[in-house]
């Protein structure tokens, strides 16, 4: 009896247990057959459990910067079950760095590049597993790179996204990843728990580089936007972050649960617009801009954006705080019904031509942030920070403002702390 309750015992725990799935491995650049990724693709389809797909394509086929390019004809197959794509198992050749994600003295660079089609929703990896799949360690250039369609704690880490493998130079990119469909929980960058969070940054210089689209709870964090690997390159891109159509609960920043809240901040520069919450057709509620740094790159230089976050929505509670907001034509831009949350504070909004341009007609919570002067903002109230345009029928409550600047935002730029009000121009360049 002791013998059939422990045969009983040992099969449902193994029921329970995680089902550990196959390795397919990338042997070729070619867009279809053996050893390709397509295959490789259809191949963990076919299999239970979480796959991995490791790359290991031979010297011959790559560049002599130890690039391996995949140039697709047609688009791969839907990946329907668990997957781990991991290009930072691709061998190092030729004068590539011994490192493929960002460590602390190297800035990442990709051995593996795919080139997807230039068609809409041709996406090269669309994801619709019901379980965690990743995507890792890649240039994913041209075209639409990833589209995350299910719910499934998805994770999007350490690659190139409309830009080269080495890093240092923009690749025509449509959108670069769309969460859409059911997918709600992922994570593009960093996920803060403290293990390898450096090396988990995306780069981005696609058209739009995310786009949420009807999903929540999901986390951007610890990319950059408009910038080379090495965060100072200007890149440019048109949108850096588009959440939309009654998305809620996304956060874009740090969670500032002092694990890895400096990696957790997005850097967006040279983008037309940084984050856009716009759910026009919804009622988008309680998304999270928090801790970022817009306007400069990671050294602290001029990487101006045309109006750093924009609410376009009817949705409430937006909360709008802690960011470095910095040398923008406009700040913040509030339109239509748009509302942020009585916990939008803490911002620093210095050297923009307009601090915020209220056009909506919600009241606007804008206490207790810094706007580079200790008397406060200029326009719409006392003081000779940046200046408040009112146009819209919605009210602005500035009164308390910060006197002070917050140890977040006392960064260099051009040589100058940001508390010496002095350094700064009236107006963006």
């Amino acid at each position: 009896m002791r013998t059939v309750a422990l045969a009983l015992t040992i099969a449902v725990l193994a029921s329970l247990s995680p089902a550990y799935g196959d390795t397919f491995t990338v042997t070729s650049t070619a867009d279809s057959g053996a050893g390709t990724l397509r295959q490789a693709i259809l191949d963990a389809n076919g299999s239970l459990g979480t796959d991995t797909i490791d790359f290991a394509i031979p010297e011959g086929e790559c560049s002599a910067a130890g690039v391996c390019t995949i140039d697709l004809v047609t688009v791969p197959d839907l990946v329907t079950e668990a997957v781990f794509i991991d290009g930072t198992t691709q061998p190092r050749y030729g004068t590539a760095p011994a490192n493929v994600c960002a460590t602390e003295t190297a800035p990442s660079y990709m051995r593996i590049e795919i080139l997807g089609l230039p068609s809409f929703a041709d996406y090269t990896f669309r994801i619709a597993s019901a379980s965690p799949s990743s995507v890792r360690g890649m240039a994913l250039n041209r075209g639409y790179p990833v589209n995350l369609q299910s719910s499934g704690a998805h994770r999007v880490q350490c690659n190139h996204i409309g830009v080269s493998a080495d890093g240092t130079a923009k690749v025509s990119t449509n959108w670069g990843v769309v969460v859409d469909g059911a997918a709600n929980g992922a994570v593009i960058g960093v996920d803060g728990d403290g293990v390898d969070d450096l090396g988990e940054r995306n780069i981005f210089s696609a058209g739009t580089g995310i786009y949420i689209n009807g999903n929540d709870n999901n986390v951007v964090a610890g990319n950059f936007f408009g910038l080379g690997a090495d965060g100072v390159t200007p890149l440019s891109a048109s949108l850096a972050v588009y959440i939309r159509q009654g998305s809620s609960n996304n956060l874009v920043g740090t969670n500032e649960d002092e694990v890895s809240d400096d990696l957790e901040r997005n850097v967006i520069g040279n983008c037309s617009t940084g984050v856009n919450l716009d759910s026009r057709t919804g009622s988008g509620d309680a998304n999270l801009v928090v801790g970022n740094r817009f306007g400069l790159d990671v050294e602290g230089g001029m990487a101006s954006n045309f109006t750093a976050i924009r609410l376009t929505d009817s949705g409430v509670d937006h909360e709008i705080r802690d960011n470095e907001i910095f040398w923008s034509s406009v700040g913040i831009k509030i339109e239509e019904a748009s509302a942020m949350g009585t916990l939008s504070t803490g911002n620093c909004l210095v050297g923009n031509i307009d601090g915020v341009v209220h056009e909506g007609t919600a009241d606007a919570w804008l206490e207790d942030n810094w706007w580079g002067s200790e008397d406060g903002p200029s326009g719409d109230g006392p003081g000779s920070g940046d200046s408040i345009s009112v146009t819209g029928t919605g009210s602005v409550d500035l009164d308390p403002w910060l006197t002070t600047v917050p140890s977040h935002c006392t960064i260099f730029t051009d040589g100058f702390e940001s508390g010496d009000t002095s350094a700064w121009s009236a107006t963006a360049p």
